[in-house]
């Protein structure tokens, strides 16, 4: 997934069993809908 914020690659983390898009170069956290 491509980061809204600053159009970098994102990677999927998971944190208490809730998926999260993170963003390593601009550290957003994004949730899918």
């Amino acid at each position: 997934m491509i980061c809204p914020a600053c159009k970098s690659d994102m990677i999927v983390v998971e944190y208490n069993k809730i998926e999260l898009d993170y963003c390593t170069d601009c550290q957003g956290v994004w949730f899918d809908s």
